[in-house]
């Protein structure tokens, strides 16, 4: 519901967004019946000066058994776990990130997402990979040994740095 008290005025705020051409509508079959999901359209992305990495799809569709729908919606479980303080009270969660390119020329690493806790002064530096379980054992190697040569060649910094996520 956010900030809008009522699921009511959520609902009547989303489809205002919807006519208005800001927000696309879609459908999702799992998880005990249909659920409306939105997305951006270009129109909203402008409008709302963000990224439009909408998903490809027909209007209202039913997004039955969609792997990347079902990514998605399993990376922004993940953001609002993150934020809503699964960190100790103490620590602070910042810098947010998603990519659709990998972070460097050098390393083919795109992960699904980065932020860093600050704790007691400290920038602890995290990047997250979410699975449903579709990955072989063969790719989890491949991304842990990129990983890996990320953190060892000192990449990771130099490519947030320069991307304006520090």
């Amino acid at each position: 519901m956010g900030h809008f008290g009522s699921t009511t005025r959520a609902n009547v705020r989303l489809l205002k967004l919807t006519r208005a051409g800001l927000l696309r509508r879609y459908f999702s079959g799992s998880g005990g019946g249909p659920r409306a999901l939105y997305t951006l359209t270009k129109k909203g992305a402008v409008v709302g000066n963000a990224p439009e990495n909408s998903i490809v799809r027909s209007a209202n569709q039913l997004l039955l058994g969609d792997v990347f729908v079902e990514h998605q919606l399993a990376l922004n479980s993940m953001y609002i776990a993150i934020f809503r303080k699964v960190v100790p009270a103490e620590a602070v969660v910042q810098g947010w990130r998603t990519f659709l390119l990998p972070l460097s020329p050098s390393v083919a690493l795109t992960p699904d997402g980065y932020f860093e806790i600050i704790s007691n002064g400290l920038v602890r530096p995290m990047f997250l990979e979410v699975d449903l379980g579709t990955e072989t054992l063969t790719i989890w190697k491949k991304k842990i040994e990129l990983y890996l040569k990320l953190a060892s060649t000192g990449g990771a910094a130099a490519t947030l740095m320069s991307a304006g996520c520090s």
